[in-house]
């Protein structure tokens, strides 16, 4: 892959919300190209997920040297998996990655 100014960054967290299942499962998140690939399963990029001290259930995560352009996000533990969606509407969402650019996506699930 790429690297440098020609890529691009993403960092944030993500929150997993409600109180099933154990209080602080392990897991990854994943960068999909396409809903083609996002329903194949087919990553072009995965990062972990390390939880932050504390009561709530919030993961950080960073990828470095994406290749620019749209992706759908599928954050998984070992209790399931979820996509970035819209909050009332369910439409999955895409975040822009934008070349030489550190993007920054918080988001809850």
């Amino acid at each position: 892959m790429p690297s440098g100014a020609s890529t691009g960054i993403l960092v944030g967290s993500v929150t997993l919300l409600g109180n099933d299942g154990p209080t602080h499962p392990a897991g990854h998140i994943s960068l999909y190209a396409s809903q083609a690939d996002l329903e194949s399963w087919t990553a072009r990029y995965d990062a972990g997920l390390y939880r932050r001290s504390g009561m709530e259930r919030t993961y950080d995560y960073v990828f470095a040297n994406i290749v620019p352009g749209d992706y759908f996000i599928r954050a998984c533990w070992t209790i399931g998996c979820a996509e970035y969606r819209e909050p009332q509407s369910g439409v999955l969402l895409r975040v822009r990655i934008r070349q030489g650019r550190i993007t920054t996506l918080h988001f809850g699930l």
